[in-house]
């Protein structure tokens, strides 16, 4: 080999080397970046779950509370209309507990409970 070959190989070498490392270095990164991007991907679904979680919770919520608010209108207008033996039908029927039944002669009072969700209600008879 010439001295001109020898230093061309040795310049060879040198990139081959470079290249090599650099294509490690590269696939490091990458390796990095999907490592990276997976923990990413699994924060993300967990925050996702617990968001999705808490929304049904709170709909859960709303949707008792709704549902005794209008047991106790119910229980009002049935004890104004049928007497206190119909509210206490309309009582097992929805399945909630009248905590309190006033009846004077001007309208009924009622509170009900269903649970820790309690409801209350009025209404008076028309003229």
């Amino acid at each position: 080999m010439t001295e001109q070959q020898l230093h061309r190989w040795h310049q060879f070498l040198r990139r081959t080397k470079k290249s090599d490392s650099s294509r490690l270095l590269i696939q490091q990164r990458l390796q990095l970046q999907r490592g990276s991007i997976s923990i990413l991907s699994v924060v993300w679904l967990a925050f996702t779950c617990v968001g999705v979680s808490l929304i049904a919770q709170a709909t859960d919520v709303i949707h008792r509370r709704a549902f005794v608010q209008e047991s106790a209108d119910s229980i009002a207008l049935a004890a104004v209309i049928g007497g206190p033996d119909t509210a206490r039908l309309l009582e097992r029927r929805l399945k909630v507990s009248i905590t309190q039944l006033d009846i004077t002669e001007d309208g009924v009072v009622v509170k009900v409970q269903m649970g820790e969700y309690i409801g209350s209600s009025s209404a008076s008879r028309g003229s």
